[in-house]
């Protein structure tokens, strides 16, 4: 039987406004080619270690520590998972963490932020998750969608992890489709990436692990945007 996937952090959702921080500069852990974009539009600046004001890990493909081609190298587990951690750690820097995931939707255990943030948090780090299972951005979300006149009934989550999507979905009170052919794929004993449906014995015995609260208030096999 496949291992199970792992465990994400506590749902610790930490400083009321994990974003009251001194500064904008930020060590990015990114994805690499929107990085620069992204890190813009929240009005900051990629920085090394000694300008820095906090660390933003959304990827786990490259470090950026400046602007442009030269302002980022790829991931590197010694470099920027040891030693850049313990250097930020010993400046107090704060991690913000936009994407909790532990394993890709192939369900490999490669390299992920919940990853670098659980290490971090080993490390006695300050880590701040943002992102799913955590509150803060279903409360984001909520306040926008009733801006558009969208209450939650009519709101449901579309994803592939229990641990993040679906988990974070149902403590917010909201309906969760959970897409099998991701990165339970194996657990479900279907191809990963491919709409195909678990047998229901299969698919009781994965939601089994799980308290009952937790579960999806649906499954489907795939999930394509026209």
């Amino acid at each position: 039987e496949p291992a199970p996937a792992p465990t994400p952090a506590p749902a610790r959702e930490g400083p009321a406004d994990p974003f009251a921080i001194a500064g904008g500069a930020c060590i990015v852990y990114g994805n690499g080619d929107d990085d620069d974009e992204y890190v813009s539009s929240a009005g900051c600046e990629p920085a090394d270690v000694e300008r820095a004001h906090f660390i933003l890990a959304r990827g786990l493909f490259e470090v950026r520590t400046g602007r442009g081609p030269d302002g980022a190298v790829p991931f590197d587990a010694r470099a920027h998972g040891d030693e850049l951690l313990v250097a930020a750690h010993a400046r107090g820097l704060p991690m913000i963490v936009a994407n909790p995931d532990l394993v890709r939707p192939d369900g490999r255990d490669s390299p992920m932020p919940g990853v670098i943030a659980a290490r971090y948090e080993r490390m006695g780090g300050d880590v701040r998750y943002v992102g799913k299972p955590h509150a803060l951005v279903y409360a984001v979300a909520a306040a926008q969608l009733r801006d558009e006149g969208v209450p939650p009934a009519r709101v449901v989550a579309v994803g592939d992890s229990m641990e993040h999507d679906v988990l974070g979905a149902r403590r917010a009170g909201l309906d969760a489709i959970l897409i099998t052919g991701g990165v339970h794929a194996a657990e479900l004993g279907v191809r990963q990436g491919v709409a195909e449906t678990p047998s229901a014995e299969r698919l009781a015995a994965f939601l089994e692990r799980y308290p009952a609260d937790e579960w999806p208030t649906h499954v489907c096999a795939g999930f394509v945007l026209d």
